[in-house]
């Protein structure tokens, strides 16, 4: 996302580390997240960009609810497990993505830089009971679209945005089950199918952000639209001639 207002031959290279929760559904996890880009106005009105993101989040996260991968047929001792709380869970994702920007408006004063993009997204989980001898573990790998939106608008020596992106993931992705000996750490057997979500699924992405614009910091909040909240403290620099 653009930090200051986009303009003609003016290149924005930004980063943007942040931390990361997740308190939904008896999950509590958090980590920390990066993401680095860069854009070029290309005229006044339009530009393109390009971003790259990742974020690695430990915690627990329940079982529950990924026992639909064991088939009825599985000994009872193998189903009853995914009904527990896990006491080891990580998850890691990376994105990486180019986008056309237009923006109707020009100068200083109010923005509504519309973003369109596609790129690739990779998702990583999984969950671990030791002493059950319990494991979840999905992947999410392939395409994806993204649409949004950050209107802004400067007062004094501050500039606030709030932004919306829609994120269509292109691939359903897969999972697993896994029942092992505790004591050994041997599998006992193994389930898999589709698994972290639908094909076409979307995120929904939903923040704000203040820039102090002579040294180019900024504050920024993701909501926690689907559990997650991510805080950030990003950095940009211009280059080139303008305002």
């Amino acid at each position: 996302m653009l930090s200051f207002p986009l303009q003609k031959g003016r290149l924005h290279t930004r980063i943007a580390p942040g931390y990361s929760t997740i308190d939904m559904n008896d999950a509590d996890m958090s980590g920390w997240a990066l993401a680095a880009s860069a854009n070029y106005g290309l005229g006044d009105h339009w530009g393109v960009g390009f971003m790259v993101g990742h974020s690695d989040l430990k915690g627990k996260s329940p079982m529950s609810g990924f026992g639909n991968l064991v088939p009825p047929s599985a000994p009872a001792s193998t189903r009853n497990k995914y009904d527990a709380q896990s006491h080891d869970s990580k998850g890691q994702g990376t994105v990486v993505m180019g986008n056309f920007i237009w923006d109707h408006w020009t100068g200083e004063g109010f923005r509504l830089p519309v973003y369109m993009g596609a790129g690739f997204m990779d998702i990583t989980e999984t969950r671990n009971d030791p002493v059950l001898g319990a494991k979840n573990g999905g992947t999410l790998s392939g395409g994806a679209l993204a649409l949004g939106a950050a209107p802004s608008f400067g007062f004094g020596k501050f500039r606030a945005a709030v932004f919306l992106m829609t994120i269509m993931c292109l691939d359903a992705g897969t999972e697993y089950v896994s029942d092992y000996d505790p004591s050994t750490g041997a599998e006992i057997r193994r389930y898999s199918g589709p698994g972290l979500g639908d094909a076409d699924s979307i995120l929904l992405p939903l923040g704000t952000e203040l820039t102090y614009m002579p040294w180019g910091l900024s504050l920024g909040y993701v909501a926690p639209i689907d559990g997650a909240s991510t805080y950030t403290l990003s950095w940009t620099r211009r280059w080139g001639a303008g305002f």
